[in-house]
């Protein structure tokens, strides 16, 4: 019996499968990797079009015949509220039964930071994980088993210190350097280089007619680096960035009232991969405030996904 493990970004989306045994999982080497798959951007048919795509890809490269599968777990951005979590579900089930999966398949669906989280910190231990991408959240885990939630509104409501962000507010600083209303920036250079363009004008028609949310998002490593340069306007953006990745978790530790200042913090999300400036900004923050303790993750979001799948079915007793 196989699992299936979805890590679904906003950017992008991993597929991958594990054999299960009594004794635990054999994970696949290669994970299939495909576009993004956030309900919320792309809408929950076009969603499920491209899991779905995924999963007939990945068992497609393993020779896994689609009666071997025994549950799916995925992770999504997006799909953070229970609504769209069930909305979700019943968009994939209908799409892979259409394909061939079983009827009694089970079929997870959580928010990306739940499967990122289990594959961070795995067991049952409390564990906050913050997620930057292009958007960002955070999930806590209490020793009790309660799971708290914060973030996760999308680019037009939140996403505050995720990727879109810092990129939308960098060309936000071009345009005020070049009206005068701030200092001139590095920023003014980089970006209309990295965008192909020649003036900050020129920004105006690519903003409203060729950029979207992962256009925009991209800009984000360019900001670290003139931030790790000291320029002055990347610096208060990258700031700000920390300071609302350490409000996800304040408000864990609010919400929860019971995670202790030694509880395990950890971070996903390409955004804090490619900043270890923002990830030290943050690690000095967690202890100077008594938040947590950085711990690096032991395994990334599908080990997650595919863990969760394996609980499910461990639960039932249903390991064959």
């Amino acid at each position: 019996m196989y699992v299936i493990g979805i890590d679904g970004g906003g950017t992008n989306t991993r597929a991958a499968a594990a054999f299960l045994t009594e004794s635990g999982l054999d994970r696949k080497a290669e994970p299939i990797k495909g576009t993004g798959s956030n309900p919320r951007t792309i809408g929950f048919r076009q969603m499920g079009e491209e899991i779905v795509y995924l999963i007939s890809s990945l068992l497609k490269a393993h020779s896994i015949p689609v009666s071997d599968i025994g549950g799916i777990c995925c992770g999504l951005a997006g799909a953070g509220r229970l609504d769209d979590q069930q909305r979700a579900q019943a968009e994939l089930r209908k799409k892979l039964v259409e394909f061939g999966l079983r009827e009694d398949v089970h079929i997870d669906v959580y928010s990306d930071a739940v499967t990122a989280l289990e594959g961070a910190l795995p067991g049952d231990g409390e564990g906050i994980l913050l997620i930057a991408g292009t958007g960002s959240n955070a999930v806590g885990r209490t020793d009790t088993g309660e799971w708290f939630h914060c973030g996760g509104w999308g680019h037009l409501l939140g996403d505050e210190g995720g990727g879109y962000r810092i990129g939308l507010e960098a060309l936000q600083a071009v345009v005020r350097a070049a009206d005068g209303r701030a200092s001139p920036t590095m920023l003014t250079s980089s970006l209309l280089a990295f965008y192909e363009l020649k003036k900050p004008a020129d920004l105006v028609s690519f903003v409203h007619e060729h950029a979207g949310k992962k256009e925009i998002a991209a800009a984000a490593p360019l900001v670290l680096e003139a931030a790790a340069k000291g320029d002055r306007a990347a610096s208060s953006i990258t700031d700000r960035a920390a300071d609302e990745l350490i409000l996800h978790v304040q408000s864990l530790h609010h919400q929860a009232g019971i995670f202790s200042p030694q509880v395990p913090v950890t971070a996903e999300g390409a955004l804090i991969k490619q900043a270890p400036g923002l990830k030290e900004k943050i690690k000095d923050r967690l202890q100077k405030e008594g938040l947590g303790v950085w711990s690096e993750s032991a395994s990334d979001p599908l080990d997650g996904a595919l863990r969760l799948a394996a609980k499910r079915i461990y639960d039932t007793g249903k390991v064959r």
